[in-house]
């Protein structure tokens, strides 16, 4: 006797649609004040942040120098939704041991412009344990698989820092959307 047929699995139809929509939005390749301001205020992080991709995933081992070659606005977005989106995924500890944790040293400054100064300096404090944990994670590093980097998690300090920063990361996006909306001309684009 043969097994049923499973259907295969289907999003309910909402995320569906959201997912669509996405994959299918707008990609700027430039950047004017009427283009900037004809973008919804839900949707310009997302076309800035697509635009520095663009940029950065055309040579990423030249990520750092192709980042700070762009406007101080594009700098400042982009270093405050790294440490936001790695801190949130998986805490400072994945943030400093990924490739996001090559602008930890200038990610404070952002944090400081965009407005989020406490976060700064949880950033500050979290830089000074994970530079003095470099002797303990080397081994884990060294290791490079994927239980090295789990097993890190429990050698660091850095967790401490998570829950109070996630906290605060909560506005980062609306602090990022009146930082764009106030320095338009820092995301104008030739």
């Amino acid at each position: 006797m043969s097994e049923p047929k499973s259907e295969p699995f289907q999003f309910p139809p909402e995320l569906q649609q959201s997912i669509e929509e996405f994959q299918n939005r707008k990609r700027y390749t430039s950047f004017d004040i009427e283009t900037l301001r004809e973008i919804k205020d839900h949707q310009i992080e997302q076309a800035l942040m697509d635009y520095v991709w663009q940029k950065a995933d055309k040579y990423p081992s030249d990520r750092r120098s192709i980042i700070l070659d762009l406007s101080r606005g594009f700098q400042v977005v982009y270093m405050t939704w790294l440490v936001e989106a790695e801190v949130l995924n998986g805490g400072f500890n994945q943030y400093y041991w990924n490739t996001a944790g090559e602008f930890a040293d200038l990610t404070p400054a952002a944090l400081r412009e965009l407005g989020a100064g406490d976060a700064a300096a949880i950033m500050e404090r979290t830089l000074r344990v994970a530079i003095a944990e470099i002797p303990e994670m080397t081994k884990f590093r060294a290791a490079g698989t994927l239980e090295a980097f789990a097993d890190s998690y429990k050698h660091t300090s850095l967790n401490d820092f998570d829950g109070p920063f996630s906290k605060l990361a909560e506005r980062f996006p609306q602090l990022r959307v009146r930082y764009i909306r106030e320095n338009e001309s820092q995301f104008v684009t030739r």
